[in-house]
């Protein structure tokens, strides 16, 4: 069973090389949006320090902690900046999803722009109505660890509610 999807799967690929080469170049040129603005902020952080190659070799959580700290005002630039990348990146996600279920379905060959246009709507439908559902679980489950972390008070409700139910509600 697995053996004949994946020959399939494969076969599907074959006929479509322009469809590999569409979903390669557009996941790298978005790899390569989201992460330049991480690389610079870290290189502006990082460099003028000279602690560039001890960060390379190994973690050490105390470097990191002061290198977070002297960062905040380059650090909120880059979220104020990852806002719309990572929306644009799902967005991307969703509607390649959607063209290559229609353009490789029951081993036919059929547009992928095609199938874009005919189900990217639902899907975005579909994965805004998931998104919307995830981020009211997270404020929830956010809520329960904090409940715990408060409650519970010190390293206790800090381990279980950030490291055991945080997470296991995640």
């Amino acid at each position: 069973m697995v053996r004949k999807s994946m020959v399939a799967g494969l076969t599907a690929v074959q006929r479509r090389p322009g469809l590999v080469a569409l979903t390669y170049g557009v996941n790298l040129v978005l790899a390569f949006i989201l992460a330049v603005p991480v690389y610079v902020v870290l290189a502006d952080v990082v460099g003028p320090t000279g602690f560039g190659d001890d960060l390379v070799r190994h973690f050490d959580i105390v470097l990191w902690a002061d290198i977070l700290e002297k960062a905040g005002p380059l650090l909120a630039a880059l979220w104020s900046q990852l806002l719309w990348m990572i929306p644009l990146y799902v967005v991307w996600k969703v509607l390649l999803s959607a063209g290559l279920f229609h353009a490789l379905r029951d081993g036919a060959v059929r547009p992928f722009w095609t199938g874009v246009g005919r189900y990217g709507g639902r899907a975005l439908l579909v994965s805004a109505i998931y998104g919307v559902l995830g981020l009211v679980w997270a404020g929830f489950s956010a809520l329960v660890a904090a409940g715990i972390v408060l409650g519970w008070g010190g390293e206790v409700g800090a381990f279980w509610g950030g490291f055991v139910v945080g997470p296991a509600l995640a």
